[in-house]
């Protein structure tokens, strides 16, 4: 069963532009599967890709004959696995301003030469769109029966007009279909949303395929193309951080416990994060003196390679990291919907997971793995009353309510109702 990407309306909006399209995205995420689902009804495209060295190399060395070859004949080229291009940009800034009447769609499994090197030769001539693993709609719609996402999606349609509203009335959930999502969810905060593991039926076999995609972007991103040598090393920092996930990171802890230096360990975070593996996000603050303004926090940009590198997938009561794996889940899925988020703490200690500034509105966010009631940390209290945002969202696995803080309507929302949040505040802003 094919899943069809949320990113695919996108790149289609722009497919009858002049401009080169690039998706991004980590190894195993889905771009090769997605573009040849895409351009299959249509027979006047062609797909190659650099894996190939020949077809790298022709491309290096004489792009004239690559064209006549590989790009005249068609009305689309597609040419997978670019970042082997160590000159790419160039050339295809060459082919691009020869051949303007020709639609190039490129991807790359790691941002580093394609921004760097690339992307600097083709300012005005390219899109870039970014492709992560499944989302959670995404995996809703391979995991879920269709009456199920039926009901799913009638409850999402009556939240997001809730939320609109700034009403303080939400519905209640009937037990049996709460049951059923969080089970999706709970598979997604350990097993990630890769899709070869998603569509894995048996957990050991998501266990061989994430133990897999390590492997090869260990071996093949850094060893191959990143020409590096130390990929042990950069195995025992992505561990390292691994284990950090949802925490403030001290760059000399680290350098310290991996006995390299703090230069090393600023570099391997770097590489880690231009490949997609990491994310690091910054503070928010307005002072300074009361409020961390450097200091970045951590996390991993898939729960299951999270997972697969500590080699832990426990069922979530069973673990000590259950809340850095929801607080890991909920960064990765508004990561995925492009909302940029930072976290807010003082010197004195008070903090809010997520902080959202979105058209000078600010929107806090907690996650908390299980709630019963409408409780409220005191830290949230205090960034309310500092902040004076209007609504504000505590994420936990079932529990739904809302409460009035100061002018702030705070809505307590459960894990799968994450796309809700994502709907309105990408509709609202």
């Amino acid at each position: 069963m094919y899943v069809i990407r949320e990113l695919e309306e996108k790149i289609l909006s722009v497919i009858d532009t002049k401009e080169i399209i690039a998706i991004f995205g980590a190894r195993q995420c889905g771009k090769t599967t997605m573009l040849m689902k895409m351009f299959s009804k249509n027979k006047n495209y062609h797909f190659i890709s650099f894996e190939d060295r020949t077809l790298l190399r022709l491309f290096n060395e004489n792009p004239d004959d690559f064209v006549t070859i590989h790009l005249l004949p068609f009305e689309i080229l597609i040419i997978d696995e670019f970042q082997y291009a160590r000159k790419g940009g160039e050339n295809l800034k060459y082919i691009y301003d020869r051949y303007p009447d020709k639609k190039i769609i490129i991807t790359g499994s790691s941002s580093v030469d394609l921004t760097i090197q690339a992307v600097k030769y083709l300012v005005g001539r390219i899109f870039i769109f970014h492709l992560f693993p499944f989302s959670v709609t995404e995996h809703f719609s391979y995991s879920l029966e269709n009456g199920m996402i039926e009901v799913y999606n009638n409850y999402r349609k009556m939240i997001i007009e809730i939320l609109k509203k700034r009403d303080d009335r939400l519905p209640e959930i009937p037990t049996t279909v709460s049951n059923i999502l969080n089970k999706s969810i709970e598979e997604i905060i350990l097993y990630g949303n890769y899709p070869k593991v998603v569509t894995s039926k048996k957990a050991d076999m998501k266990k061989l395929v994430l133990k897999n995609i390590i492997n090869t972007y260990l071996l093949r991103e850094i060893r191959d193309i990143l020409q590096l040598t130390e990929d042990d090393l950069i195995e025992k920092t992505a561990k390292y951080l691994a284990i950090k996930t949802g925490t403030i990171l001290e760059i000399e802890n680290a350098a310290n416990f991996l006995n390299i230096t703090r230069r090393k360990v600023e570099h391997f975070m770097q590489i880690l994060e231009k490949t997609f593996i990491i994310k690091n996000i910054p503070p928010f603050y307005t002072n300074k003196l009361l409020e961390l303004s450097k200091a970045k926090k951590v996390f991993m940009q898939d729960s299951g390679f999270r997972n697969s590198l500590v080699d832990d997938f426990r069922n979530l009561e069973l673990r000590s990291d259950k809340g850095a794996l929801n607080e890991n889940y909920i960064f990765s899925e508004f990561e995925k919907a492009d909302i940029k988020t930072k976290y807010w703490r003082t010197k004195a200690k008070a903090e809010v997971d997520f902080v959202i500034e979105k058209n000078q509105q600010l929107i806090p966010v907690e996650v908390k793995s299980n709630l019963k009631k409408e409780i409220l940390q005191r830290s949230f209290h205090n960034f309310i009353k500092k902040y004076e945002p209007l609504i504000g969202f505590v994420f936990s696995a079932n529990f739904m309510g809302t409460k009035k803080v100061e002018n702030c309507q705070v809505y307590f929302i459960p894990f799968y109702f994450l796309p809700v949040v994502i709907d309105y505040i990408n509709e609202e802003n």
